[in-house]
């Protein structure tokens, strides 16, 4: 019992750093492929290809993003002592 309430804390620390981490790798790759695409479209006669290079980082910032969320689901843990059978029972809910 001591143990499944360890693993529930730990997962209840770790889930949120790891969505951090990884929405904050996003970030960096989207400002990184901003800055690209500055640098490559700087003239103003490449303003189409500015735009479309900056929606593209957009694009896979989002994608990035979903991703994220996909692989870090938000988990919400109850404990439920249950008295049926003097048996303690931990239920584990996976909330999107």
């Amino acid at each position: 019992m001591k143990f499944l309430i360890c693993l529930a804390a730990v997962l209840l620390l770790y889930l949120p750093n790891a969505w951090a981490d990884c929405k904050s790798d996003c970030q960096d790759e989207y400002e990184s492929a901003v800055n690209s695409c500055k640098e490559q479209y700087y003239d103003p006669d490449d303003a189409d290809e500015l735009q479309m290079c900056l929606d593209s980082a957009k694009g896979d910032y989002d994608t990035c993003i979903d991703e994220c969320r996909d692989s870090t689901l938000t988990w919400q843990l109850f404990f439920l002592v249950s008295t049926k059978n003097d048996s303690p029972m931990i239920s584990l809910l996976v909330v999107n």
